[in-house]
Order: structure tokens, then C-alpha cells, then sequence
């Protein structure tokens, strides 16, 4: 299990580095299930990519933020503040 939270977690940088948005809905299935502790750096890796990728992950992410889930919604605020666009910092006031 440790082997694939490192990769998952590798990956997750990676695509952050190269703001791929084809990434977007995988990073949010790590944030989905980021109650799992032995996940916190994996979580973090998710949430810094999301934050790279930019404007084109603010959709996901808003649908992340109002969800129930508290890890989740957590990372996804977290990711739309270090987002710098409009609509990144209207989805986070609504919180």
C-alpha cells in the first residue's frame, strides 16, 4: 500500500510541474479519499498540484469545497486560495 501512495504521490507532483489538465480528475479522487493518514503527504501533493494546474481546476475543486467531506472540502479551499483568478477567490468566499 505504501508503494502505490508513493506513486500516487509522484505522479501528483508531476502533474502539478506540468499543469496538465488532464490530471484534474484523478487529484480529486486523491483528495476523495484523503481520510486515510498514511495518505497526508499524497493529499498535500494533490491539493499543490490542483493549485498549479490553475483556473482549469476550479470546477472540480468547487465541487470539492461543497461536499461533505471535511479532508476534502479542507483541501480543495486550500487549493482555490493559491489559485490567482476570479472565479478561484469568488468559489472561496462562498465558504
Amino acid at each position: 500500500m505504501r508503494r502505490l501512495l508513493l506513486a500516487a504521490g509522484l505522479l501528483a507532483v508531476l502533474a502539478g510541474a506540468l499543469r496538465t489538465p488532464e490530471a484534474i480528475a484523478p487529484l480529486c479522487e486523491i483528495l476523495r479519499r484523503a481520510d486515510d493518514r498514511d495518505a497526508l503527504a499524497v493529499t498535500i501533493a494533490a491539493t499543490e498540484a490542483l493549485a498549479k494546474i490553475g483556473p482549469p481546476a476550479v470546477p472540480a475543486l468547487r465541487d470539492l469545497a461543497r461536499g461533505d467531506a471535511p479532508v476534502p472540502s479542507a483541501c480543495a479551499y486550500t487549493a482555490l486560495t493559491w489559485i490567482n483568478s476570479d472565479e478561484s477567490v469568488d468559489v472561496a468566499r462562498e465558504g
